[in-house]
């Protein structure tokens, strides 16, 4: 009778331990509403007084959060129910992980490790000394990486005029993973560690994440939409805690933010985001249940090694777009900045792929400025190469382009690249003006 009692006990323990993970994490009752057209602060402060609310701050465009301090059942139901009202729900902290935490911090490299960084810099496909060649080093660009902070280090070049950290004074972790997603990046050419492959774009450290692994709804709506027209590229090193057997992603408020900056970030020109496909292959999950990676107004980038292989941790799905170089967990092959005066080899997987990406779509965007979010798209649609690739699983698609659930449209070829995007060369697709869409039902749209 005991044991049965304690496996019921155990039982209930999972179920309640399951149960928490799938709801995420209510923040104190913090609600996030969108007015369905702009509203004045009076405006504002009048719902909240007749709701009984209190007014936190304008998160977006019409999307303002609110503190509610009924803690009524029924408050969602009677909010949305406001002729002012176009959405409202309540904010949660969604678990996410980081593409790769797997660093050797006892390992400091005092001289320049070029020799080790050779096989993905300047031979072929990824290549970036075939941009360089060219002078294009990312002069001009601002990449903003949504991480877990930046922390200053003589290898870096980070604006802290454009970076913002929205978990205010929390300190950042000496282990910080976004400071070496930036050294892969933008790492300086100053004879110090190693050199990122747009060394002279500069890091927006836009802080999301604070010393638990949880994503508030409201941070990563403000930093998405931070400063459009002066950061060009937002990279994304992380992904939902996901166990590839439900969707997992993005909120309303976030996808909208998501269309509003293809449409007006860069001038009009369109924000470019990019997010990691995972790592969870090892454990059967897969990117198409990833609404961060599969969503038509991003980037999935994925990770290729040394030997041209899918890496171990590597997620198969039709949303990865293309893949990068990175190494698997282990390995002592990509460097990149540590701390605030240390440099590792041992960054690896997606999260070393990502700003692999976003450091070759700095060059390209150094080359020709006026390349829309969809003229990226389409130049890595069609300059990446596909030589060597295992698995060799590539398939011709509708639209005649070769393409991969392992590694998209190929590996990124910057060479490539910066051939095709040369203003004498590349005849421009267009922005969100262009693009063509169809309603099939209502509120439904086919892109």
């Amino acid at each position: 009778m005991q044991r049965r009692r304690m496996k019921a006990h155990i039982l209930i323990l999972v179920f309640v331990t399951l149960q928490g993970i799938a709801r995420s994490f209510e923040d104190e009752r913090t609600l996030i509403v969108q007015f369905k057209s702009d509203i004045s602060a009076s405006e504002v402060q009048d719902f909240a007084k007749r709701y009984g609310l209190d007014m936190m701050n304008k998160v977006y465009g019409n999307y303002y959060s609110f503190l509610d301090k009924n803690q009524d059942s029924d408050s969602l139901t009677l909010l949305a129910s406001d002729t002012k009202v176009k959405w409202v729900d309540y904010e949660t902290e969604e678990m996410y992980t980081l593409l790769s935490t797997d660093v050797n911090t006892w390992e400091t490299i005092k001289d320049p490790m070029w020799r080790t960084q050779k096989w993905y810099l300047s031979e072929q496909p990824f290549n970036a000394k075939s941009g360089w060649e060219h002078c294009y080093t990312g002069r001009g660009v601002t990449i903003g990486l949504l991480d877990n902070g930046v922390l200053d280090h003589p290898d870096l070049s980070v604006d802290r005029a454009l970076s913002k950290n929205f978990w205010g004074n929390v300190p950042v972790q000496s282990r910080s993973h976004g400071t070496q997603v930036a050294g892969v990046a933008s790492a300086k050419s100053n004879n110090l560690c190693g050199i990122g492959v747009a060394p002279q774009a500069s890091i927006a450290d836009l802080r999301v994440f604070g010393q638990k692994s949880t994503l508030k709804t409201t941070h990563l709506m403000e930093a998405l939409s931070y400063k459009p027209k002066d950061i060009h590229i937002y990279s994304n090193s992380w992904t939902i805690s996901n166990s590839g057997i439900s969707v997992g992603g993005p909120k309303k408020p976030v996808l909208d933010i998501l269309e509003e900056g293809t449409k007006l970030g860069r001038d009009g020109k369109g924000s470019v985001y990019l997010w990691g496909t995972g790592n969870g292959g090892p454990t059967g999950d897969s990117c198409a249940y990833d609404g961060y990676s599969n969503s038509v107004f991003t980037l999935g980038i994925t990770a290729v090694d040394r030997n041209k292989h899918m890496l171990k941790s590597g997620e198969n799905c039709s949303a990865t777009f293309a893949a990068a170089p990175s190494q698997n967990t282990g390995g002592t092959e990509i460097v990149t900045t540590f701390g605030t005066d240390k440099c590792t080899k041992s960054f690896s997987r997606c999260s070393a792929a990502v700003p692999m990406a976003s450091g070759a779509i700095a060059l390209v965007m150094e080359e020709n400025p006026n390349l829309t979010w969809r003229d990226i798209k389409h130049l890595l649609a069609r300059s990446g190469s596909k030589d060597g690739l295992l698995p060799n699983n590539f398939e011709e698609n509708a639209a005649g382009y070769k393409v991969s659930p392992t590694f998209g449209f190929g590996e990124l070829d910057i060479g490539r690249l910066i051939n095709m995007a040369h203003p004498d060369n590349w005849w421009s697709v267009g922005g969100w003006k262009e693009m063509k869409h169809c309603v099939v039902e209502p509120n439904i749209k086919w892109w």
